[in-house]
This record gives C-alpha cells, sequence and structure tokens, in this order.
C-alpha cells in the first residue's frame, strides 16, 4: 500500500496557525519531507507581546531561545535554590532573553517601531533603561519597572 506523505493538520479546536502541507515528491523519504517542513519552519519566528498598562503601545518582540541558553539559565537557577524568588528570577530572565527587541507605537493601531529615536534596536538592557530615564543594575529590575502597570 502506498501512501503520500504528508503533514496531519490540526483538529479544529486547536487555535494558531494551521500549516501548509508539504509533500513529498515521488521517491523521497519520509527524512525528505520532514527537512522540507524544517525548512519552512526556520524562518524568522516571532511573537509579540504587549505590555499590560500601555494599551498597545510598548511591546517586547520575543522570539525561540536556543537549547545552550536555556540550560544556562535553568542550571545557574536550580543552584541558587527555590520558592518565589526562584519563580520569578527563571520567569524574567526568559522574557528577557528571548525579548529580541522593544517595539512601540504612538497609538494601538499605529504600526510598531524602534523605541530608539534613532532607530536602534533596543532590548531589555541598559539602553532601554536609559530611554525609559529609569536607574537600575540588572536586566530583571527594569523588567519589574516595565511591567509596573500589570494588574
Amino acid at each position: 500500500m502506498e501512501a503520500a506523505t504528508t503533514f496531519q493538520e490540526p483538529d479544529e479546536e486547536l487555535e494558531g496557525e494551521v500549516p501548509t502541507p508539504i509533500y513529498a515528491a515521488p521517491g523521497d523519504s519520509v527524512l525528505d519531507a520532514v527537512r522540507k517542513r524544517r525548512e519552512a519552519l526556520a524562518g524568522d519566528r516571532y511573537h509579540d507581546l504587549e505590555v499590560p498598562g500601555y494599551n498597545g503601545c510598548l511591546v517586547l518582540r520575543c522570539g525561540p531561545i536556543d537549547a545552550a541558553k536555556l540550560s544556562q539559565v535553568r542550571d545557574r537557577l536550580t543552584r541558587s535554590g527555590g520558592g518565589a524568588k526562584l519563580d520569578y528570577s527563571f520567569n524574567a530572565d526568559i522574557v528577557v532573553d528571548s525579548c529580541r527587541e522593544v517595539l512601540g507605537r504612538r497609538r494601538p493601531e499605529d504600526v510598531l517601531e524602534s523605541i530608539d529615536p534613532a532607530g536602534e534596536v533596543v532590548r531589555i538592557d541598559e539602553r532601554l533603561a536609559e530611554l525609559l530615564g529609569v536607574k537600575v543594575t540588572t536586566a530583571r529590575d527594569l523588567l519589574r519597572i516595565v511591567y509596573q502597570g500589570a494588574p
């Protein structure tokens, strides 16, 4: 019995983007089909997170964290003990490390752009602190200030 190699679409009740089916050419292997899908997915992937309290005008553009960096964060925090402070630290480090750029807009319906007047990429770092006019010593502290408007 011969079957075409294709990707099954997710159930309708699942949210998210439905991938376009990628079919293997006749004679291609399943691995060839998987490689084609991986190439299609390997493009620039990100998710824009609106920061609460800014009415959609401050956005963190986040993307995947590479495995090595994620392991470093996990190992460092595992050695430091547990508790609520550890939970916040881990979550803050994930947000800081996944943030590719801090973007803004004048009104919620406007197009996102760099918050830097010179148009440079700004992350959750000393440049963002400088632009916001706040004095902090760590990215975690800066993130806490940025998220002050969260419920």
